[in-house]
């Protein structure tokens, strides 16, 4: 009876799974068996968007991620062994990659040995270390291999790799490319510089004076202005006044709040290491005790400018000789903050602005005239810089600057700066027989014509009506000091 029951169902299965049949095989994902399934993979669109599609269809979005992380793998690969390659030959070369050298603030001769022995050590360790990254990256290859080939056919799995393989060729040219343009210019590099553990700086101080720099003060001068001494103690004064004359726009519990954090900080804080010898310190000290040179940055450059102080003070006023500058006998920044004031309050901006643009009575300076040497140029001229931090007029000026900006922007000249300029030139069609030349313009801004400038101003209707009238005061006001003495424009 059971046997006779069992054949009734097993009866019925069959004329049920003959039924349905045809229903499944229009099914898009139905295979009937593998030589179905490779007329399947012969009928689809190999490029790169199908594949994807393809593996996703097929096998998931799981497996397409694994493809990807192969593919990542191989080009990790082959990134390294470049890399291996390169720093092999900067090893057997006894070139030192930027990266492995190391800098001391004392140059001695037993000092530079000590850091090109640290520095070997850096470049074997990181060969090391790109052979470990290498062996890992080629077991999780080899893994990821086995686990992708069993899994997908072999007619999709043959173009993963000569798609995959494409490409880690075409990184190993640009890798290569890159790490061997490298590796030519450690060379000449070496060639130049006679040492290949650290880069000669002395190119950067130019000593234009009479004055013989020693060794030492070379070395003090070659770490550049932007090196901060250590100091010997924590300047609390400084830091606390500093403080609280931030905290003077802001709200009094907010500003309490950051007294209390500044004065826990300071009580916790310690002097820190001194980090000049002492043979750097007293080189320091007579370079500013010698009162016939000034040592200055360069016009152009990360260089350090040494000028004998006669030369420096007749190039000035040599500059200052020119007619449109004039000489005032008595210093005007009280009558410009008190003129200042007045132009500002019967003007019609806002009451807010007003208040920040206002200038502090007896707290302006008058705007100090330096300058820059030209160390690339014949003679080393100045560059005038005028610094018109504090001034009476520097609020203002700022204020106009960005009233003005957007004026001069859709001036048919305007350059923003020298991507624009390179925008500009790539648009420009010239002729065989054309010549593209510059100019160079002395003393360009000093040059500008006053009245031509208001002019302009005035004639420009979108303007606030102030605008006019305040340019006027500050271009008619334009004072500078230096050495002493007070010029008007």
């Amino acid at each position: 009876m059971r046997f006779s029951v069992q054949m009734s169902i097993s009866v019925l299965e069959k004329h049920l799974a003959s039924a349905l049949q045809p229903i499944v095989e229009k099914a898009d994902s139905y295979v009937k068996n593998s030589e179905h399934f490779t007329q399947i993979l012969g009928s689809l669109r190999m490029d790169n968007q199908s594949i994807r599609e393809n593996i996703i269809h097929l096998y998931g979005k799981e497996t397409f991620t694994a493809t990807k992380c192969y593919e990542k793998l191989r080009q990790r690969r082959v990134i390294s062994l470049c890399n291996l390659n390169f720093l092999k030959s900067c090893r057997n070369q006894t070139l030192l990659p930027t990266f492995t050298r190391l800098s001391y603030h004392t140059r001695t001769r037993k000092t530079q040995a000590i850091l090109d022995k640290a520095s070997k050590a850096l470049l074997q360790d990181q060969i090391r270390r790109t052979r470990y990254e290498i062996s890992e990256t080629e077991l999780q290859l080899f893994r990821l291999h086995l686990k992708l080939s069993n899994k997908i056919h072999q007619l999709l799995w043959d173009r993963i790799e000569l798609l995959t393989s494409w490409r880690t060729e075409k990184d190993k040219d640009i890798t290569s490319k890159k790490l061997w343009k490298k590796l030519e210019i450690l060379q000449i590099n070496s060639k130049k510089s006679g040492q290949v553990s650290n880069t000669n700086r002395s190119s950067t101080v130019h000593n234009i004076s009479a004055y013989h720099l020693s060794d030492t003060e070379v070395s003090v001068l070659n770490k550049g202005f932007n090196y901060a001494i250590a100091p010997k103690r924590v300047p609390v004064e400084e830091i606390v006044s500093n403080v609280e004359a931030s905290l003077s726009t802001i709200d009094e519990q907010d500003a309490e709040l950051i007294r209390q954090d500044v004065a826990r900080v300071l009580r916790q804080s310690k002097p820190p290491q001194p980090n000049l010898s002492r043979e750097e310190m007293q080189a320091l000290r007579n370079l500013n005790n010698n009162e016939n040179i000034l040592i200055m940055p360069a016009d152009k450059g990360n260089a350090t400018v040494v000028m004998n102080t006669s030369d420096y003070n007749a190039k000035l006023e040599d500059i200052l000789n020119d007619p449109i500058y004039k000489l005032v006998t008595r210093d005007p920044t009280t009558y410009l903050e008190k003129t200042t004031k007045s132009k500002i309050l019967d003007s019609s901006i806002n009451e807010d602005t007003k208040k920040k643009l206002i200038p502090r009575e007896k707290s302006s300076r008058c705007p100090k005239f330096y300058g820059l040497p030209k160390i690339h140029k014949d003679g080393v001229p100045l560059r005038p810089i005028v610094s018109a931090f504090n001034s009476p007029l520097c609020k203002l000026e700022k204020h106009l600057a960005s009233a003005l900006q957007p004026i001069v922007e859709k001036a048919d000249s305007y350059v923003k700066n020298s991507e624009h300029f390179t925008q500009i030139l790539g648009s420009l069609r010239m002729d065989k027989d054309d010549i593209m030349a510059s100019f160079y313009v002395k003393s360009l801004y000093p040059s500008i014509p006053v009245e031509e400038a208001l002019l302009l101003i005035e004639e420009n209707e979108d303007l606030p009506p102030y605008i006019m009238d305040l340019s006027r005061h500050c271009l008619k006001n334009f004072t500078l000091c230096t050495t002493g003495k007070f010029t008007d424009k």
